[in-house]
């Protein structure tokens, strides 16, 4: 079955090209798929993601700055064109801004369309035109794949797109691979993610405040980069945690890492499926984050393996941190329980489903 994806490309930190890596790499072990990566981006751009060399990347022509343009001034002809140039069975536009393109390329020829929403489904945060562009597609497309029970929920209730399916990121093999056992000896805290609006580590430095200087033996560590670096470097130092509250930027060796940690923080305003979360279950680490529409309660299990918190409840993710930096025993339980759950996102299972899926649309 010849497969390609439809994505930005491998170029950048994200969950997309991620997880797109992660499951094609997967896919094209088995020997049914052949994998083309279509990529809209600069063809002299390098991967950050592992690709493997029997996936053929290729680029789609960026003749115009905006996809918006590219659909008004042949953008749909020349993709069709590609389509039936490769005899592709099934074209998977990786996120909203991809939609509209795709859909209108596959209509008429034998290549099906699914939309792969990687987005908060009621959320508009990613580019302008997100609404439309999801609303349009997802009425168009063969097939819809979104990532949370939730998001099923809105795609069916919503937008009457009774042709979608729900299928998990996956944990990534190699976080498996890195992990050790669990230091419950361990007094440091790990936040991942990108320094921006979206992650909102303003709020992470909000509960260090407050929790730190009551235990100053322990460390935060925040793993990332990002336009809002030195605001929070300020803020931190304002706090005076910045001794114990350390940014240290993005690492290449960050599986490696985890094991050095006893507990997870995340504090993002939105996600689409939080890949962060799932590298801390994958390593059996208590999980503390708000409860914001998509992802954290399909991963946490509320005083399980970890603690959900109303968004924005500072208070009461201190109160919890508390409770998990006090009392050793419990997050030794909370890390089996996070082992456990880990399981339910084994790469090869979600590229099982995934398969399922493509089976059923073509």
């Amino acid at each position: 079955m010849n497969i390609c994806f439809f994505l930005g490309g491998f170029y950048q930190n994200g969950g997309i090209g991620r997880v797109t890596a992660m499951l094609a790499n997967q896919m094209v072990q088995s020997g049914e798929y052949h994998i083309t990566a279509l990529c809209y981006c600069n063809p002299n751009l390098p991967n950050i993601y592992d690709v493997s060399p029997t996936i053929e990347q290729r680029f789609f022509l960026q003749t115009y700055s905006s996809m918006a343009k590219q659909l008004v001034c042949g953008g749909v002809k020349r993709l069709r064109q590609f389509l039936k140039e490769n005899d592709i069975d099934v074209l998977i536009a990786c996120g909203t801004l991809f939609y509209p393109i795709s859909v209108l390329a596959c209509k008429g020829i034998k290549t099906k369309s699914i939309c792969w929403e990687h987005s908060d489904p009621e959320g508009n945060n990613d580019h302008r035109g997100q609404y439309w562009a999801r609303k349009f597609g997802i009425k168009r497309s063969d097939m819809n794949v979104v990532l949370t029970k939730r998001a099923l929920k809105v795609f069916i209730d919503k937008y009457g797109a009774d042709n979608t399916v729900q299928i998990y990121n996956p944990v990534d093999a190699a976080v498996f691979a890195a992990t050790g056992e669990y230091d419950p000896e361990s007094k440091k805290i790990i936040s991942v993610g990108r320094l921006t609006y979206q992650k909102n580590f303003q709020a992470a430095v909000k509960v260090a405040s407050e929790v730190l200087p009551k235990f100053p033996d322990w460390q935060w560590d925040i793993f990332g980069q990002g336009e809002d670096l030195e605001e929070l470097i300020r803020l931190a130092k304002e706090a005076q945690i910045d001794e114990q509250m350390h940014f240290n930027g993005q690492v290449t060796d960050l599986y490696e890492r985890y094991k050095q940690y006893s507990i997870m923080v995340m504090t993002s305003r939105y996600e689409g499926f939080p890949m962060t979360l799932l590298e801390g279950i994958g390593n059996g680490l208590p999980l503390v984050s708000f409860d914001i529409p998509t992802g954290p309660s399909e991963i946490i299990d509320d005083g399980e393996n970890g603690y959900l918190l109303q968004e924005g409840d500072i208070n009461g993710m201190v109160y919890r941190l508390d409770q998990l930096m006090s009392n050793q025993n419990l997050r030794i339980a909370m890390s089996d329980n996070s082992r456990t759950k880990s399981r339910a996102f084994a790469i090869q299972d979600i590229t099982e489903e995934f398969g399922k899926a493509l089976h059923a649309v073509v």
